[in-house]
């Protein structure tokens, strides 16, 4: 079992406390601590030693991403303007230096400094920059939504799935390309060693149910670190190992950052269940074990971690508490294997800035509850363990969404979700906070009552589709699969600007349970998904049209099967 900390996180309520919009990065120096903030676009300086606020700088309208250039300054992302922003660690510089990109999220920095790689999740791509000045050298397009990325030692580029198990190894120049699978999804954490990656995310089965046996016992769902041999990136098998990170009684919803200590301990944050966990040194064998390790208590959905340059202390950034928490870091054991490190040998957890509960939206309320995992029992697994960022990963689980365990359901996006009830593969909820109330009480086996599924059905209602996907598709042939959607009965199911409808129907497919009527999904944004059909049994919009032909008015070509192809990807 994991030893429970104890300690509980203290609030500074001192005047001189730096008030944060929603801090997702944070990066730590000798005498300085950086923390970016996405709300707002800012980047504060404060004292490491005072935690006062030396310095806050706007640097961009919203931030996504920030990281150190190894020359004295910074690049960061700014989504919503679409660039790439380089600035200098001084703001009495001149204008920041930018270039416009689309659709970019995170970005990490060659060593030289001399390269950055940008990714591009709804754009399925990453963008090879040259620094100083910033300039596009190269666009790679991948066969997954990219998001988090790493260089590795080599000099090659790691990049993960943004929603699934796909990994890509990409040379420094970006000009070779290898793609492989890892079993899992929620890819959050990456970290690059001389010797091996580690991969932090969690794994879903789609053979358990979510019981209460299946939820307790962590047969459902799991979070895990990959181990992976950097001499076996770029095979298309590559030899992993597992090692888990939560327990019966102790769920470790959404692990996300991940650091490693001089002497091997390794720091996880558990984002769904706001703490990190600290892990014994490697033991004889070299083997980290996770459950003798210590969690602190640290703010609601914590981001980041970043590590003192003394190793004294971490910083972790809190997105939803709008606070930035400092935890002393445990002694050193120089025994590991003869025991636990004990609380005692750390100092008390302290946290800056943050948002009183009573002064939150109902929205901001709802984004708390959706990234929760503490809502679960045990805290197993949050919303967004499964409808990663409110999108779906393209897999399969075992709910009581339509009132029996034996037809596992594709998970569906949540992206727009607020505009197209009825609600559930079987359209059996009128209303949004009943749908998500029973998915809290049958899935989650949470205790919330239902003024948690209205703030969270509230923020759902704020979620917007994702854009397109982008492709270079040609305009005559999505005029003519227009044609084709319109006139070979499409739109009897997928009906107007919401491409849905507020029936079930029967299209020829039954499920484990012999169900055969299901609500049409939207078709907005479809080609952002990577499975269809209420089993996920079409694993490509093309696959898709095919086991539709049949139920369609008139026989279609493979030219208007193209045709129609191309005009559901531009949708």
């Amino acid at each position: 079992m994991f030893a429970p900390c104890l300690l509980a996180t203290l609030l500074v309520t001192a005047p001189e406390s730096p008030q944060f919009a929603k801090p997702i990065r944070v990066i730590a120096s000798e005498n300085l601590i950086y923390v970016a903030n996405a709300e707002n676009g800012t980047l504060d300086t404060l004292n490491s030693n005072t935690l006062e606020v030396q310095n806050k700088r706007s640097i961009a309208g919203k931030l996504s991403d920030l990281v150190k250039h190894p020359e004295n300054g910074f690049v960061a992302i700014d989504p919503v303007a679409e660039t790439v922003v380089q600035v200098s660690l001084h703001d009495n510089e001149d204008k920041p230096d930018t270039l416009k990109l689309s659709r970019p999220e995170r970005v990490a920095v060659a060593a030289d400094g001399k390269t950055a790689y940008v990714t591009s999740r709804w754009g399925k791509r990453v963008d090879v920059i040259g620094l100083n000045p910033l300039k596009r050298t190269r666009s790679v397009s991948l066969p997954f939504q990219p998001l988090m990325v790493a260089t590795l030692p080599d000099k090659r580029v790691v990049v993960a799935d943004a929603f699934g198990g796909q990994l890509a190894i990409l040379s420094e120049d970006g000009e070779s390309v290898s793609t492989f699978y890892i079993r899992g999804h929620n890819i959050r954490g990456l970290l690059a060693g001389e010797d091996e990656l580690l991969v932090v995310h969690q794994r879903l089965s789609a053979t358990a149910r979510t019981d209460f046996s299946d939820v307790h016992w962590g047969s459902l769902i799991q979070s895990l670190i990959t181990r992976i041999p950097v001499s076996e990136l770029g095979s298309v098998k590559p030899r992993t190992q597992t090692i888990t990170l939560s327990d019966v009684e102790h769920g470790a919803a959404d692990p996300s950052s991940i650091a490693r200590l001089s002497d091997g301990r390794l720091i996880v944050l558990f984002s769904g269940v706001n703490e990190v966990l600290v892990s014994p040194a490697p033991g004889k064998s070299g083997r980290v074990l996770f459950e003798d390790g210590l969690r602190f208590d640290v703010g609601p959905h914590p981001t980041q971690i970043a590590v003192a340059p003394d190793e004294s202390q971490l910083y972790i950034t809190n997105s939803l508490g709008d606070s930035l928490t400092v935890v002393p870091i445990p002694m050193r054991r120089t025994k590991p294997w003869e025991g636990r490190v004990s609380p005692n040998e750390s100092g008390v957890p302290k946290t800056i800035g943050g948002k009183d509960e009573d002064s939150l939206t109902e929205i901001q309320r709802g984004e708390r509850a959706f990234f929760s995992g503490n809502l679960s029992h045990d805290g197993w697994l949050s919303c967004n363990s499964c409808h990663i960022d409110g999108h779906t990963p393209g897999q399969l689980a075992d709910t009581f969404g339509d009132n029996s365990f034996g037809a596992a359901k594709l998970i569906p996006t949540l992206l727009g979700v607020g505009e197209t009830g009825p609600w559930g593969w079987s359209g059996n909820f009128e209303s949004l906070e009943d749908q998500v109330h029973k998915s809290l009480q049958t899935t989650m086996h949470s205790k919330a009552k239902a003024d948690v599924a209205a703030d969270i059905a509230a923020y759902l209602r704020s979620l917007k589709p994702p854009p397109a996907a982008e492709t270079k598709l040609d305009a005559s042939v999505i005029a003519t699969g227009r044609i084709v959607f319109e006139t070979s009965g499409c739109m009897d199911c997928h009906q107007t600007n919401l491409l849905t409808s507020d029936k079930v129907v029967d299209v020829g497919f039954r499920d484990g349970v012999n169900q055969t009527q299901f609500n049409p999904p939207s078709l907005r944004s479809v080609g952002q998904r990577r499975t269809f059909f209420h089993d996920g049994r079409a694993k490509s919009i093309g696959e898709a049209i095919k086991l539709h032909l049949a139920g369609l008015k008139k026989e279609l070509s493979p030219a208007d099967q193209t045709s129609l192809r191309e005009y559901l990807l531009s949708l």
